[in-house]
Parts: C-alpha cells; sequence; structure tokens
C-alpha cells in the first residue's frame, strides 16, 4: 500500500496528487515524474510494441501496457 499523501498543504506546486480511479490502479503512474517517469515510460513503451496488432486499434494500447506494468 501506498503512504498515505501530506494533509498539512506542503504538497508540490508542480504535480498534486490526484486519487487513482476506482478499478484503474495504473492511473496514478501518469502522475510519476522524473527518473521514475522516464523508466516507467521506457518500459511501456517497450511492452506496447509487443502488444501491438495491426487488427487493433492503437489507441488503447498504452493503457493497455500500463495495466500490465501494474500487475
Amino acid at each position: 500500500s501506498r503512504p498515505a499523501a501530506p494533509i498539512d498543504g506542503s504538497a508540490s506546486t508542480s504535480s498534486v496528487e490526484q486519487p487513482a480511479p476506482a478499478g484503474k490502479p495504473y492511473m496514478a503512474l501518469l502522475q510519476l515524474e522524473g527518473e521514475r517517469k522516464r523508466i516507467l515510460d521506457e518500459i511501456v513503451h517497450f511492452v506496447a510494441h509487443k502488444l501491438e496488432n495491426p487488427g487493433q486499434p492503437h489507441g488503447p494500447i498504452y493503457e493497455q501496457a500500463l495495466r500490465l506494468v501494474i500487475k
């Protein structure tokens, strides 16, 4: 489980962490920054290329990759 977010208003002004929607915990990964985001982007890019199928629309590929990464 994640540590609780600070409630004293000390959150960074660059981004405010929003809770992930129910059923979509991978959405929290979209809020990563810096080195963690760069690494995630590389993983998602790699996984997305493994998932690509000419018969499927390409829009949901990123979301599919995020789902696999968070499991």
